[in-house]
């Protein structure tokens, strides 16, 4: 659902940050990815793989905008 990108200063000595996704899951709606490198952008290939799952297991969402 949302993502969050932060970086410490040990991990800006390092290159590398923490990704925190959110998600609607109501048994662990947090997850966090520690020592990701900085120029990966973990966000939009998790997203690339969440919407073709859906597809390939024809999931829908609805939400009330």
């Amino acid at each position: 659902m949302d993502f969050s990108e932060s970086r410490d200063i040990l991990e800006q000595l390092f290159g590398l940050k923490t990704v925190s996704i959110y998600s609607g899951d109501r048994t662990n709606p947090k997850l966090d990815i520690y020592g990701v490198k900085e120029k990966l952008d973990v966000v939009a290939i998790i997203r690339e793989r969440v919407e073709y799952n859906k597809r390939r297991k024809g999931i829908y969402e609805i939400t009330n905008r």
